[in-house]
């Protein structure tokens, strides 16, 4: 069978993602003074990079469910930190945006996120980090894809 050396359970591609993802967020949770969870930290920027965008657009890009980004989202309109104001053509379309608090707590957790990236970076090697950050694309475009028949 091809790829039998995958057939063990300690060879689980979703268990070492899983152990992968807590590490991840151990090194990244320390972001300073800015009194951000890693998550959060991760939709504030995204949020800020796009300027203005939907709930339904966050989701995607951070690769969360509807539901759940609703609930982060919500946490975070309640800080003061993201607007959240309907759509003007379907009121049920919900707009972000980060609030001038929000802009300021992303300015203050930059530093700390930069020197978790630095560490996480100097950590791998440059190039093995770029190869990481290209295998994690690739994996995350299985999900939008039809799965591969057996051969």
């Amino acid at each position: 069978m091809p790829g039998s050396d995958f057939m063990h359970p300690q060879q689980c591609l979703n268990a070492k993602l899983r152990r992968a993802a807590r590490v991840a967020a151990q090194l990244y949770q320390d972001t300073g003074a800015s009194g951000l969870e890693s998550t959060q930290f991760i939709l504030i920027a995204a949020i800020n990079g796009f300027g203005t965008c939907t709930l339904g657009e966050l989701a995607a890009w951070v690769g969360i469910d509807q539901t759940t980004a609703t609930r982060s989202v919500d946490l975070l309109r309640r800080r003061g930190l993201v607007s959240v104001t309907p759509g003007r053509a379907d009121r049920r379309v919900r707009t972000l945006k980060l609030t001038e608090a929000g802009r300021a707590t992303l300015a203050a957790a930059l530093p700390g996120w930069r020197a978790a990236q630095s560490r996480t970076v100097n950590r791998l090697g440059p190039r093995r980090a770029r190869q990481l950050l290209q295998l994690l694309a690739e994996f995350s475009a299985l999900g939008q894809e039809e799965p591969a028949s057996e051969q």
